[in-house]
Protein backbone atom coordinates (compact mmCIF):
# COMPACT_ATOMS: atom_id res chain seq x y z
CA UNK A 1 0.00 0.00 0.00
CA UNK A 2 1.33 3.44 -0.82
CA UNK A 3 1.44 6.39 1.59
CA UNK A 4 2.51 10.03 0.71
CA UNK A 5 6.01 10.58 1.46
CA UNK A 6 6.37 14.03 -0.03
CA UNK A 7 5.76 16.48 -2.67
CA UNK A 8 7.89 17.07 -5.49
CA UNK A 9 8.37 20.84 -6.55
CA UNK A 10 5.39 23.07 -5.29
CA UNK A 11 3.21 22.89 -8.83
CA UNK A 12 1.22 20.00 -7.35
CA UNK A 13 2.23 17.05 -10.19
CA UNK A 14 4.58 14.83 -8.65
CA UNK A 15 4.28 13.09 -5.28
CA UNK A 16 6.60 10.34 -4.02
CA UNK A 17 4.77 7.78 -1.93
CA UNK A 18 6.41 5.38 0.07
CA UNK A 19 5.16 1.33 -0.09
CA UNK A 20 4.41 -0.01 3.31
CA UNK A 21 4.98 -3.72 2.28
CA UNK A 22 8.35 -3.35 0.56
CA UNK A 23 10.00 0.57 1.90
CA UNK A 24 10.55 1.05 -1.95
CA UNK A 25 9.81 4.37 -3.46
CA UNK A 26 7.08 5.38 -6.01
CA UNK A 27 7.07 8.45 -7.98
CA UNK A 28 3.14 9.42 -8.99
CA UNK A 29 3.00 12.22 -11.56
CA UNK A 30 0.70 13.61 -13.69
CA UNK A 31 1.50 14.69 -17.72
CA UNK A 32 -0.01 16.12 -20.56
CA UNK A 33 3.41 14.98 -22.83
CA UNK A 34 1.80 12.76 -24.77
CA UNK A 35 -1.35 14.57 -25.69
CA UNK A 36 -3.89 13.29 -23.62
CA UNK A 37 -3.92 13.51 -19.50
CA UNK A 38 -2.24 10.98 -17.65
CA UNK A 39 -1.09 9.93 -14.48
CA UNK A 40 1.63 7.24 -13.92
CA UNK A 41 3.45 5.42 -11.28
CA UNK A 42 7.16 4.58 -11.34
CA UNK A 43 9.65 3.25 -9.00
CA UNK A 44 12.39 5.87 -7.94
CA UNK A 45 14.55 6.69 -5.30
CA UNK A 46 14.14 8.54 -2.52
CA UNK A 47 15.01 12.10 -4.33
CA UNK A 48 11.89 11.39 -6.90
CA UNK A 49 14.29 9.97 -9.32
CA UNK A 50 12.94 7.34 -11.66
CA UNK A 51 15.13 4.69 -11.08
CA UNK A 52 12.53 2.35 -13.72
CA UNK A 53 10.79 3.68 -16.40
CA UNK A 54 8.68 0.40 -16.41
CA UNK A 55 4.86 1.84 -14.82
CA UNK A 56 3.74 0.16 -12.28
CA UNK A 57 0.04 1.55 -12.73
CA UNK A 58 -1.26 4.24 -14.58
CA UNK A 59 -4.64 5.86 -15.82
CA UNK A 60 -5.13 7.62 -19.31
CA UNK A 61 -8.06 10.45 -19.40
CA UNK A 62 -9.13 14.00 -20.46
CA UNK A 63 -10.95 13.93 -17.63
CA UNK A 64 -7.61 13.78 -15.90
CA UNK A 65 -6.05 16.60 -13.60
CA UNK A 66 -3.24 16.85 -11.08
CA UNK A 67 -5.67 16.38 -7.99
CA UNK A 68 -6.24 13.26 -9.05
CA UNK A 69 -3.42 11.37 -8.45
CA UNK A 70 -4.40 10.41 -5.31
CA UNK A 71 -7.23 9.09 -6.48
CA UNK A 72 -5.21 7.02 -8.94
CA UNK A 73 -3.04 6.16 -5.97
CA UNK A 74 -5.60 4.96 -4.12
CA UNK A 75 -7.38 2.58 -6.83
CA UNK A 76 -3.96 1.51 -6.80
CA UNK A 77 -3.81 0.42 -3.62
CA UNK A 78 -6.97 -1.09 -3.54
CA UNK A 79 -5.72 -3.37 -6.70
CA UNK A 80 -3.71 -6.54 -5.85
CA UNK A 81 -0.49 -4.46 -6.88
CA UNK A 82 -1.25 -2.12 -4.30
CA UNK A 83 -1.85 -4.79 -1.32
CA UNK A 84 0.64 -7.13 -1.80
CA UNK A 85 3.46 -4.59 -2.90
CA UNK A 86 5.55 -5.10 -6.01
CA UNK A 87 7.70 -7.53 -7.22
CA UNK A 88 6.26 -9.57 -4.05
CA UNK A 89 2.97 -9.47 -5.58
CA UNK A 90 2.02 -13.42 -5.86
CA UNK A 91 1.50 -13.17 -10.03
CA UNK A 92 4.28 -11.78 -10.92
CA UNK A 93 6.43 -14.04 -9.40
CA UNK A 94 4.91 -16.95 -11.47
Amino acid sequence: MLKVHYPLGTSGTKFVFKDTNTNKKVLASYSTAMGAPEILLLECDSMGEVTNWCELYGEKGSELCPSDIFKVVERYNASDEGRYGWPSYPKLLK
